[in-house]
């Protein structure tokens, strides 16, 4: 009975050690410097004061960093494409 118990509580000592671990392994993905690009420009795009841009091209401009948000994930390289070209419609020099 002493070793049945013995084995159970090793074993619960195990998982009780190896979850922070996978959990911290599944929690950070890193990001790639594409990816990591891409959401700082829509970053850049969303704090800008957008007041004084016509409305069709502030529409457009927004149609643009919508779809640049969901290629970010994708297709990073295509995300930052439209998010530049989001910031050159509103006048903004996107940062390097």
């Amino acid at each position: 009975m002493q070793k049945t118990v013995s084995i159970v509580a090793v074993a619960a000592a195990c998982l009780l050690c190896a979850a922070p671990a996978f959990a911290a392994d599944q929690a950070a993905p890193e990001k790639s410097p594409q990816t990591q690009r891409c959401q700082d420009l829509i970053k850049q795009f969303k704090m800008q004061n957008v007041g004084h841009i016509e409305r069709y091209t502030l529409q457009q401009a927004k149609r643009k960093i919508f779809y640049a948000e969901k290629m970010c994930q994708s297709n990073p390289k295509n995300g930052v494409k439209t998010a530049t070209e989001a910031l050159k419609d509103i006048n903004v020099r996107p940062r390097d």
